[in-house]
């Protein structure tokens, strides 16, 4: 068990510094004035933060690893070298600072382990991991240089290279996907007995490897029955994303991984998907047939949207006559939301039937007659809207808007893989509850080693 750090020893380390701190702002002020004072303070406090945090790390780390401690790669017993610098880069300012830790190597498998970076679960280039997830935040929401430059140095007053943010980027997203594949990606737990989980689910265009290749997102969160559609549909706190660039197929196994932790099991140890499971889409036959196939028995409801948009396309061709148009998608849509699709699908059928054989009025209506009939056992808004569930699938619009489209369709981003997909792995972590603080958990090496050599 560590040693708990001198407390005497450490308040006089620091009054030192704050003595020292106090003179570096007054001789700074004297030199340049009051106008930026408070970016010189900033500044003073925060280098003294990382001094002070360099001396607790140094006797926070001292006995981390007590006598016998055993290699954790081959098992075999550390031996103590003698005490290294070592460079730690924290939130507070990002720079550089040395410290001292005691040095083990293992005879057995001839890998260095330095006691410091296991304490603190620094990375090879001493970066804690606060720095590490500040850093995924920002890489995540800006291109690498914007990221260093403008959110890190100038909003955060951390220091970190474009470089090393792009490097960051690209072994966090591998773990990330990692983590989605295995449904590790975030928080989940067991439904309760009134609550069902929702499953949204789109697609958006990336462009990748000198064509467009269409990204697939799925979201999904717990709803209580009953509860107000519109309350808790801001924020959706126990939110989960998953998404792939790649065949349904590929989908469908990262959205089974994310799903089937929610769902209770019976007797034999199968998930309750039947009144557990709702399914939000646009329809598109991929996505019935993966639903069909994975989830069977699961209530899928046709997007509110998509239907709204068709009828209005249709009878803004059919109807010339504007109040005409206005009556006639006012009836509708108030109909399927009441549960009679089949009223309106007659409805539409003599219309179509009434309108010039041929003309764009009648292939207008007979198209949306289609469409609906295609879809009519997903027509569910009357259920869903009396069980206090959603419609409309805006929860995945809007993660294509910020899974995909915020960070990677901007004017002149051109993707290659594997970059794409790590870091759309990385904008699904950072939209998932406790999606990136699971990956920096993954992340972060509690072992310390240095280096691996090759047995000699």
């Amino acid at each position: 068990m560590p040693r708990l750090i001198d407390r005497e020893r450490l308040c006089k380390f620091a009054e030192e510094l704050a003595r020292r701190l106090a003179e570096e702002v007054a001789d700074e002020v004297a030199a340049t004035g009051v106008l930026n004072l408070d970016v010189t303070v900033r500044r003073q406090v925060l280098g003294f933060g990382d001094r002070l945090l360099g001396r607790a790390a140094e006797e926070a780390a001292e006995g981390h690893w007590e006598d016998g401690r055993a290699c954790p790669d081959c098992g075999t017993e550390l031996a103590y070298k003698q005490h290294r610098a070592v460079t730690i880069r924290s939130v507070l300012t990002g720079k550089p600072q040395e410290v001292w830790s005691r040095y083990f190597t293992c005879a057995g498998c001839h890998t260095g382990w330095l006691e410091v970076r296991a304490a603190l679960g620094t990375d090879t280039d001493g970066f804690t991991p606060a720095l590490q997830d500040v850093c995924h935040v920002a890489e995540v929401l800006e291109p690498y240089e914007t990221a260093a430059e403008t959110l890190l140095q100038k909003v955060a007053g951390v220091t970190v290279s474009r470089t090393k943010l792009h490097g960051m980027c690209d072994r966090a997203g591998a773990v990330a996907e990692q983590l989605m594949e295995e449904g590790r990606l975030g928080d989940s737990r067991l439904l309760r007995s009134d609550e069902v989980l929702v499953v949204e689910v789109d697609g958006g265009m990336v462009y990748m490897d000198h064509e467009w290749r269409e990204a697939k997102v799925g979201i999904t969160y717990p709803m209580a029955r009953g509860q107000a559609a519109s309350e808790g549909r801001t924020e959706l706190p126990e939110r989960r994303c998953v998404g792939v660039i790649g065949s349904p197929s590929d989908f469908k196994k990262r959205l089974y991984q994310v799903v089937e932790p929610w769902l209770p099991k019976d007797a034999d140890g199968s998930p309750q998907i039947e009144n557990r499971l709702v399914v939000l889409g646009d329809g598109a036959p991929w996505i019935r047939n993966l639903v069909e196939e994975i989830f069977p028995g699961a209530t899928m409801i046709l997007d509110w949207y998509h239907v709204a948009e068709h009828v209005d396309a249709a009878v803004k061709e059919a109807f010339p006559d504007e109040r005409q148009r206005a009556w006639y998608r006012t009836r509708w849509v108030n109909a399927m939301k009441a549960g009679r699709s089949n009223d309106v699908l007659r409805w539409i059928a003599n219309q179509s039937m009434r309108a010039n054989a041929g003309s764009a009025g009648q292939e207008a209506l007979a198209g949306l007659h289609g469409y609906l009939d295609d879809r009519k056992t997903l027509l569910r808004y009357a259920w869903a809207r009396a069980e206090g569930l959603p419609i409309g699938s805006g929860a995945a619009e809007s993660a294509i808007k910020n899974v995909v489209q915020l960070r990677m369709k901007r004017p002149g981003m051109r993707w290659e893989d594997p970059g794409v997909r790590r870091m759309l792995a990385l904008r699904c972590a950072y939209r998932t509850s406790g999606g990136l603080d699971s990956l920096v958990a993954a992340m972060t090496d509690t072992t310390g080693r240095t280096r691996r050599r090759k047995a000699a």
